[in-house]
């Protein structure tokens, strides 16, 4: 071959590698427009408050920023970095407050951590895990010299925080509250302080939060100035991190296939985003979001305060919402059109997102000099109710429906397209697979199905996954209503390589709809033990009818030879008009006599559950908080390691 013509055909398939590595990776759904600040619709209902003015007359602080929040045994925290000096100086505390109203009102400032000598201690993130309340700081020598995280916990009895000591190094400050992965690890998304300041993750031992490994995330060449305050969005085993930019209004953006262990370089993304601290995640309904300033025309400029979201299940953003702008004047908080919204941070409690963040004010009104004038802010709060977020899932057209006639279209037109992928997704499993699935499109029902198809065009596990037994297990088949649904992932990761836990292929409901479908869900393998309940759905029922039916259960799920465990009904709250917390009660003694009178043991759900309802439970609900479920789960897979002596020997 022609020598010249080997070295063109070189030199353009590099040019061409080059253009492909300079292109931006893929944040925002090029179908959507990203609209320009005057564009964009304001959310309606959001609540807003006050975590901590700027009262430096007052109280003598100047610096505050970062503001954390968390809910810990139905009180909502709040920390921040505090300084009477400058900007990360020596003189900085981690401060923190309380509100017992869900953020309407908030208690004095009191202290994490002042520091002592040359150290100190600045703003970062809580956990709130099984009943304890970590709190994880940034701190430093001098001027920002020798980061690293300390991490305290809340002693209740005394208010007062407990230093655990310096649990990461390195540069590391953290930026978002920890997020479990499946692998049982947790990923705190931070910066790095030094070494080009990149973004950086630190990874847990399982729930020991004194040990974490750092990974640091390479970024790629033509990244010029990088200040890597992260955050990340967790989906199984791949992990996206999405970071600030020091250099241009653009959000950066890695990923991670491994849980966070590697990672692809860090390169712009086509969403702008101005040059601040985000927050991101995925919400109850499927949704990704990120808060932060992503308009089409906002640049550097931190305001408005702004949340971008996804359509369920899918991973681009496509729709960004106002939350507020930096004029507010019907308040409360503070407004100027030059205000900073800045920092945030968010989570989400009981059907609301709940979003901390700094507002600069009116700047020209701050005391001091140099450094001392910087981030001079208010610790504000705004809390979103989710049904606010709502993206037309249909379209990505801007247009809403106009009427019943558009609504009804566009509600069909959601359902095909998600049916359409989800068939796509069904055609590539086994031929056992997919006669699973025709048995949950028959069973799951209206409400249920639709939600299982998205988490499984989406990728997510959930409880009605396959199950691919391992012969020498016992078999576990769980019954129950959404309670039961919500626990059975833990108990299906706490028994991995104990049992092959399965899960009926229903919502299972109330007696009633047990005896009509209880055939269906044994189907014809066998069981060794099946967990079985039913009772906030027969809360109306008569006791007697209940009583009837609940016999007729037993004694045909022992026809199978299982062995039999009844899960006693989960307490439930009194709510005028709904149900009262008596009605399970009584059901409850009833179910211990059908128990009793057939030999069948009890895990007693409801005695483990009711010391620690207000902690796990959702307020005025049936169901339970993440942690609520956790513990659930962690409950039932213990019962089951204790009953493996006399459960029937693995089969050969």
């Amino acid at each position: 071959m022609n020598p010249t013509f080997m070295l063109l055909a070189s030199l353009l398939l590099s040019r061409f590698a080059t253009l492909h590595a300079d292109e931006p990776a893929t944040l925002w759904d090029k179908r959507a427009s990203l609209l320009k600040t005057a564009e964009i619709p304001v959310l309606k209902d959001v609540r807003f408050s006050v975590i901590k003015p700027y009262e430096f007359e007052s109280d003598g602080y100047r610096f505050l920023h970062g503001a954390a929040i968390c809910f810990h045994k139905g009180r909502l925290y709040s920390s921040f970095g505090h300084n009477q000096g400058g900007e990360n100086t020596d003189t900085e505390e981690a401060r923190f407050c309380v509100s017992e109203d869900e953020g309407e009102r908030w208690s004095k400032v009191s202290t994490i951590d002042k520091g002592k000598g040359p150290i100190g201690v600045s703003h970062g993130a809580f956990l709130s895990h099984n009943g304890t309340l970590w709190a994880f700081q940034g701190a430093y020598t001098g001027t920002m010299s020798g980061v690293h995280t300390r991490a305290y916990l809340l002693d209740e009895a005394s208010a007062q925080w407990q230093p655990k000591g310096t649990v990461i190094e390195d540069g590391f400050w953290p930026m978002q509250e920890p997020q479990k992965m499946d692998d049982g690890n947790w990923i705190m998304a931070g910066l790095k302080v030094g070494d080009s300041n990149p973004a950086i993750v630190a990874i847990s031992h399982a729930d020991d939060f004194t040990k974490w490994d750092l990974v640091p995330i390479p970024q790629s060449k033509n990244l010029k100035k990088m200040w890597g305050e992260s955050t990340v969005i967790v989906s199984d085993k791949q992990i996206t991190n999405i970071s600030r930019y020091g250099d241009k209004a653009e959000a950066l953006v890695a990923t991670s296939e491994d849980y966070g262990r590697t990672w692809s370089e860090m390169r712009p993304s086509n969403l702008p985003m101005t040059t601040s601290k985000p927050i991101a995640g995925t919400l109850s309904t499927g949704q990704r979001y990120l808060v932060c300033t992503t308009t089409a025309d906002s640049g550097k400029r931190r305001s408005p305060l702004t949340i971008a979201v996804s359509r369920s299940g899918e991973t681009l953003f496509s729709k960004v919402f106002v939350i507020r702008h930096a004029e507010f004047t019907d308040g409360p908080g503070e407004s100027h059109p030059k205000a900073a919204l800045s920092y945030p941070y968010a989570i989400e409690h009981d059907g609301k997102l709940y979003v901390g963040y700094s507002n600069s004010g009116d700047k020209s009104a701050r005391i001091g000099t140099g450094r001392e004038l910087w981030n001079n802010n208010s610790a504000e709060l705004a809390v979103i109710p989710i049904d606010q977020l709502r993206t037309d899932e249909g379209s990505l057209s801007p247009t809403e429906p106009t009427n019943v006639n558009e609504a009804a279209a566009m509600k069909a037109r959601e359902e095909a397209e998600l049916d359409q992928k989800y068939q796509a997704w069904v055609a590539k499993l086994t031929p056992a697979q997919q006669a699973w699935e025709k048995t949950l499109q028959a069973e799951l029902g209206s409400f249920y199905l639709p939600i299982h198809k998205r988490e499984k065009v989406a990728g997510k596990p959930n409880a009605w996954d396959f199950v691919e037994d391992d012969p020498v297990l016992p078999r576990v088949l769980l019954i129950g209503d959404s309670v039961s649904r919500a626990y059975t992932q833990t108990v299906r990761k706490k028994l991995a390589g104990i049992a092959n836990v399965h899960r009926a292929p229903a919502n299972c409901g109330s007696t009633s709809t047990g005896l009509k479908k209880i055939d269906v869900w044994l189907g014809d393998n066998k069981w060794d033990v099946i967990h079985f309940n039913f009772g906030i759905h027969d809360r109306a029922t008569p006791l007697a009818d209940y009583t009837n039916r609940l016999e007729q259960l037993v004694e045909r799920m022992q026809q199978t030879g299982a062995k039999l465990v009844w899960a006693s009904t989960t307490p439930i709250p009194d709510v005028a008009d709904k149900y009262t917390a008596e009605s399970i009660v009584e059901r409850n003694a009833a179910a211990a006599e059908v128990m009793q009178r057939h030999s069948v043991i009890m895990d007693d759900l409801f005695t483990a559950i009711t010391p620690r309802l207000a902690e796990l439970q959702n307020p005025s609900d049936v169901h339970f908080t993440g942690p609520g479920n956790e513990f659930l789960g962690e409950q039932v897979a213990t019962f089951f390691k204790s009953m493996i002596p006399i459960v029937s020997a693995p089969r050969q």
